[in-house]
């Protein structure tokens, strides 16, 4: 489930660091000389929030800052010192810079915990003598925490330090939790169960070669062929696929994967299958092409396989430990098609962090069909993803609800599988493996493009299906491979004169797959040119799909379909020059500006966004005007990231990609009068 596309976290990545590392709250420790009557109290009287008390030696921990720089003491944190030293109850004050907590997470004092009897409830098998232990800061020794309570500590990754969770094993699970939960450092204690791979199996596995075309229909659906024609997949973006392995001989997958694959599992460097299921999702992301054999995956794009699980499904802790992995070895998408019944907080810490470091995370909605809520498609920023069948109908086992935020193809879709051979197989798994492999051909077009904007591509070029808008069944639409690769990017260019009033002209463009068209023309200001666009047959100035009607001769039309798109020019009154472009997509950003320009002056206009930006000028016949933009400074002829100087007075710049602030000057070379600007992006 994902939030509303923001750019939170972005701006705070580190990109030197070796290894992506998690947010830090800022906090004072205090030693009571007394204790308070009431802490709370005592907090909101210098502006701090308590995280943990300690009574028997005094001591309570309280949050100062929610933002830590490191090596720097912030002003709010020095004033609280400041203030609090001065209280005669406090012997002493200190400032701590352990302690972690997400960057969007309340203080709660209370730890969550979740007991066996919990899960079983659900009717999900508990992994017996173990226990996760999340801290609000990691205890002097993790062994005397677990001999204090009953416990011995396993895992002990880099991962599971770095994010402050750790496994304990032990005999006594109720009792460890209820002995364990009194201590300060604790935030939450959980018992984990046995996950779900989100795959239905199909019998029919083996097909001779025609009968093999049938089981392509998914990729063929999402027009992927289509989007091939512009992109294929780079190497440069890497999938993490978090899964229970894979079969790393198989011959249609060799030369896909990192040589850095990891099994979370065991915690070893082999991340072979032994159950399947992430040898079929790895089919679907990126099995070979042009190999003479089996099928083409979504993508080129390189997939580093991480083990999470095994015949008995994915492992809380090891998904964990495998989301971070993928995250610190340049996964730019995270593939996850399984579901935990319950909301295991290590598991969404790393989800948190990985959101953080600017990553794309994708899971499975789920095979119960139902509006039940798994994990880690209901997180808010992974894009949950339900399943439909050929009649682009939710199927009928996938589940549903506001978890869903895309929806793909899930019955009856080829794909590698054990034992070097091929099946067909159902369920929401392989739809978000084919939203996973999208992800990576949109990020392949768009590779300096930050991943909010990939987002928007891949939500707004989606085919709506169910109710307007998103909803609960198909989230925002079935996944378009086509309209997110090409979205911003322009299809065509051309140039015409009409000899005056009454005269038209007329183009074309073919749109392989559903998509939206924007499309722009500049022209001669001294006339009152317009635009008309049908689909798949002419227009007429009664008939059309879409139209302009300015009082400028800087026209803009947007609509949305597949086929032939007939575009007509036609002169209402005067005629002249003009310019006319197509660009695929609808702009996120812009602006337009009107006004006269004296020669040697120019005007420009600013606006924030980021993505691909686009500015158009029409201008009279005669004159010399000239476009420029510039991403986060004003523009001129001397300044600019892209410029447009013709000898006429219409002219288009673009695309040029950027994020902040895009600007866009028109200039006179030469001549005087009346002009439209309008800068997009998109």
């Amino acid at each position: 489930m994902t939030s509303n596309v923001t750019s939170d976290g972005l701006s705070d990545v580190n990109t030197s660091m070796p290894f992506n590392v998690p947010v830090y709250r800022e906090v004072v420790i205090v030693y009571f000389k007394e204790m308070p009557v009431s802490v709370g109290e005592f907090a909101s009287s210098y502006g701090v929030s308590p995280v943990f008390v300690k009574g028997d030696i005094r001591m309570a921990a309280f949050e100062s800052d929610p933002v830590m720089v490191g090596g720097v003491v912030s002003e709010k944190t020095a004033l609280a010192i400041e203030r609090i030293s001065k209280d005669p109850r406090v012997e002493s004050v200190k400032r701590d810079t352990y302690m972690f907590v997400d960057p969007r997470q309340e203080i709660d004092m209370t730890p969550r915990l979740i007991y066996p009897e919990d899960l079983e409830k659900k009717g999900v098998e508990v992994i017996p003598d173990r226990v996760c232990v999340g801290f609000w800061r990691l205890p002097p020794s993790l062994d005397e925490f677990g001999e204090k309570y009953g416990g011995k500590p396993i895992d002990l990754t880099e991962t599971n330090l770095r994010l402050q969770w750790v496994s304990y094993e032990t005999k006594d699970v109720k009792g460890f939790i209820d002995r364990a939960s009194k201590d300060p450092y604790v935030q939450y204690i959980e018992v984990h169960g046995k996950g779900q791979w989100a795959t239905i199996p199909n019998d029919e596995y083996w097909n001779s070669s025609s009968q093999n075309y049938t089981y392509t229909w998914g990729q063929r659906r999402v027009y992927a062929p289509e989007a091939w024609t512009y992109q294929t997949g780079s190497e440069s973006i890497i999938v993490g696929l978090i899964d229970s392995g894979v079969q790393l001989d198989h011959p249609d997958l060799t030369g896909r994967f990192t040589n850095d694959g990891y099994d979370c599992l065991n915690n070893d460097s082999d991340p072979s299958d032994d159950y399947g299921h992430g040898t079929a999702m790895a089919g679907v992301i990126g099995s070979s092409w042009n190999n003479g054999i089996g099928y083409a995956g979504m993508s080129k794009s390189k997939i580093l396989p991480i083990k999470n699980g095994d015949i008995y499904g994915p492992d809380p802790d090891a998904t964990s430990r495998g989301i971070d992995y993928a995250v610190n070895h340049g996964a730019k998408i995270i593939s996850m098609s399984f579901g935990f019944s319950s909301d295991y907080i290590n598991v969404r810490t790393s989800i948190a962090n990985a959101y953080s470091a600017g990553c794309i995370l994708v899971a499975a909605a789920g095979n119960y069909a139902s509006n039940n809520t798994l994990y880690p498609a209901g997180y808010d920023n992974v894009i949950g993803v339900s399943a439909t069948d050929r009649s682009d109908q939710l199927a009928s086992f996938s589940n549903f609800g506001p978890t869903v935020d895309l929806s793909a193809p899930g019955v009856d879709i080829g794909t590698t599988s054990m034992g070097s051979m091929y099946a067909a197989i159902d369920g929401t798994s392989p739809a978000a493996a084919m939203v996973s492999g999208v992800a990576a051909l949109v990020w392949s077009q768009n590779p300096t493009t930050l991943r909010d904007r990939i987002l928007t591509y891949l939500y707004n070029s989606a085919d709506d299906r169910g109710a307007s808008g998103r909803d609960d069944q198909f989230g925002y639409g079935i996944v378009n491979a086509y309209g997110a690769v090409m979205y911003g990017q322009m299809r065509a260019v051309g140039t015409g004169n009409l000899p005056g009033s009454g005269y038209a002209a007329q183009t074309s463009l073919y749109v392989p797959a559903d998509s939206y068209v924007d499309t722009i023309m500049v022209g001669n200001e001294n006339s009152n040119l317009d635009i008309l666009l049908k689909w798949n047959s002419p227009p007429t100035l009664s008939s059309y799909d879409a139209a302009s009607g300015s009082n400028y001769s800087l026209e803009r039309a947007l609509t949305r379909g597949s086929g032939t798109l007939y575009i007509l020019v036609y002169a209402f009154s005067g005629g002249g020059n003009f310019k006319l472009c197509s660009i695929s997509g609808a702009p996120t950003d812009g602006s337009f500006v009107a006004d006269t320009l004296q020669q040697g002056y120019g005007y420009y206009s600013g606006g924030q966004g980021w993505g691909k930006g686009y500015a158009f000028n029409s201008g009279p016949d005669g004159c010399n005007f000239d476009l420029a933009v510039k991403w986060n400074q004003i523009a001129s002829p001397y300044v600019y990231d892209a410029k447009s100087e013709t000898p006429a007075a219409q002219e288009i710049v673009g695309p040029v990609y950027g994020t902040g602030t895009f600007y866009s000057t028109v200039y006179s070379q030469s001549g005087i009068g009346e002009f439209a600007m309008l800068r997009f992006v998109y």
